[in-house]
């Protein structure tokens, strides 16, 4: 009887034991991938490494929960990379578009710290037991935003004005990460058409009195990460160099160039005729990208201003550009730089200026460290993304955010 009656004991005690320990693991996967999954958008070394330092904070009977690195990303790895899709609730395996991490603690033989060890259980020959315990977490609650504006402090970090002023961003938000308490300014009477201007900070507008906005003002949001954060700079070589383009003049002139290096620059001033732009990647120096008359017809290309060069697109005649794309265009960095039309270097602070009469343009204009004027009228692209924004003149422009550039998510939750 007195066995028995310790045989019951024993067994209730090591189950109590064992149950301890998958609750911490438990404790340990749910933490651990959450932390993982808050880098998993921008870099997937991070995500693992944060996976993994935030398990070793935490222990399962009084040993520290070590995790394996993964970095080839095997499915049955203790830190696993991927794509969670809510809407179908499965977990997809991948390193180019993840969102979430899948982190697994074990006490097993083949765990670092081996099997859980039982207190009574050798007494009748079970010795151990193995545990464990997984978590699925991911990032997202991005705002879907058409205009987003960098800069974490600036007063009128985004500012519109002049009575004349109409902006609509079709099927996306305005988003200002600003967390000044006038974030948001305004002069005059100026109309805003957009599912939302989301703010950190707040606005001195008064939207029924001063300013036209179909949808609605949100302050106290978070931040959105900036979706370009990790686009690299263009590969190019200075000794190539294709020195300046100028095209000036009262003829109806038609010049055609080729991508490359431009120390230069390339310039359209006092002039009727045609700049015709080869698909691929533009490298200005110099003056920059300063069209201010004549036509201009770029189709998949990238310009990427470095140095002291300006990103101006002015004057009255038609300017159209149209970004990378692997299908129908073919060149070394279609793929990288596939939806980008234009990017002002991130150590490049000169203000950018759109104000063309006539813009046609497609695609993501990027000046991630640059103020942007924006005062021109018709297409002004699928995304701008800029430090600091001001919108003017008398112009009817047109953002249409397409989700070509999904925004980072700014919000860790658990999904499994």
């Amino acid at each position: 009887m007195i066995v028995v009656l310790v045989g019951f004991v024993g067994l209730a005690v090591d189950t109590g034991w064992v149950v301890l320990a998958a609750n911490q693991l438990q404790a340990t996967a749910d933490a651990s991938a959450m932390a993982g999954a808050r880098h998993a958008q921008i870099d997937v070394s991070d995500a693992r490494s944060a996976a993994i330092n935030v398990a070793g904070q935490n222990f399962t009977a009084g040993q520290t929960v070590t995790l394996q690195d993964n970095p080839t990303n095997i499915s049955t790895g203790d830190v696993v990379l991927g794509f969670y899709d809510r809407g179908r609730g499965r977990f997809f395996l991948t390193l180019e578009a993840a969102n979430s991490v899948k982190v697994t603690a074990r006490r097993t033989a083949s765990s670092s710290n081996g099997a859980l060890g039982l207190l009574f259980g050798p007494t009748f020959g079970v010795n151990t037991v193995e545990i464990e315990r997984s978590a699925i977490a991911m990032i997202g609650g991005g705002n879907g935003a058409g205009l987003v504006v960098l800069n974490r402090n600036q007063q009128c970090a985004f500012m519109i004005q002049d009575d004349a002023t109409e902006l609509t961003i079709i099927d996306g938000a305005v988003q200002v990460n600003s967390d000044h308490i006038e974030a948001v300014c305004h002069s005059g009477t100026p109309a805003i058409t957009a599912e939302a201007i989301n703010t950190k900070g707040d606005a001195d507008i008064n939207f029924s009195a001063d300013v036209s906005l179909s949808g609605s003002l949100n302050p106290n949001q978070t931040p959105a990460i900036d979706p370009l954060v990790n686009l690299p700079a263009p590969v190019y070589n200075v000794g190539d160099d294709l020195g300046t383009i100028a095209v000036t003049g009262t003829g109806s002139e038609v010049v055609s160039i080729t991508p490359g290096y431009y120390s230069g620059g390339i310039t359209m001033t006092n002039t009727d005729g045609d700049l015709n732009l080869e698909q691929g990647i533009y490298i200005l120096d110099g003056a920059g990208f300063d069209i201010q008359s004549g036509d201009l017809n770029a189709d998949g290309v990238l310009i990427y201003v470095i140095g002291t060069g300006v990103v101006h697109l002015g004057g009255d005649g038609q300017l159209t550009i149209r970004s990378p794309n692997p299908g129908p265009h073919n060149f070394p960095g279609v793929s990288t730089f596939e939806g980008v039309s234009i990017f002002l270097a991130h150590d490049n602070t000169n203000a950018a200026t759109i104000d063309g009469s006539n813009l046609d343009l497609e695609g993501t204009y990027y000046f991630p460290s640059s103020h942007l004027n924006l005062m021109g009228n018709g297409n002004v692209g699928n995304l701008v993304i800029a430090d600091t924004t001001a919108v003017s003149g008398d112009g009817e422009m047109t953002i249409t955010y397409d989700d070509r550039f999904p925004p980072l998510g700014n919000t860790v939750f658990l999904v499994k």
